[in-house]
């Protein structure tokens, strides 16, 4: 095996911490698909940054998609959420989601603090639809 020199101050090296709750601009970064076992999309992961907080962390948020297996009632609780972000981020939805319009849209949002696990992270409130 070969020895990677590296003169690097890894005390100065943090981990990005979550931002206090309150109203943020958010930027989104990326967005994902997520699959299940057989490979059909199944929901999206967007990946929004805290304009100006460098060191916070990425902000996740899952979007649940609606799949055929739903009740009526999880079909339109998945739609509401969708609907929500899409709208508060102004990303077209008529006819369906061009992933290709999320990168670089940005929203005014409230970020609560969530623990998972002993893990704390940001998470977006969604307002209503207006």
């Amino acid at each position: 095996m070969s020895f990677i020199p590296m003169n690097e101050d890894y005390d100065a090296v943090q981990e990005n911490q979550p931002v206090p709750e309150g109203e943020y601009t958010l930027v989104i970064d990326n967005v994902k698909e997520k699959q299940d076992d057989a490979g059909n999309i199944k929901g999206l992961l967007v990946i929004c940054q805290i304009v100006g907080a460098d060191d916070a962390q990425n902000v996740m948020h899952n979007l649940s998609l609606p799949l055929d297996t739903d009740d009526e009632t999880k079909r339109k609780n998945k739609l509401l959420f969708m609907k929500r972000l899409l709208t508060l981020f102004n990303i077209p939805f008529s006819g369906g989601i061009d992933l290709q319009q999320f990168p670089g849209k940005q929203a005014k949002c409230f970020l609560t603090q969530e623990d998972y696990q002993g893990t704390i992270s940001n998470k977006i409130k969604l307002p209503p639809i207006k």
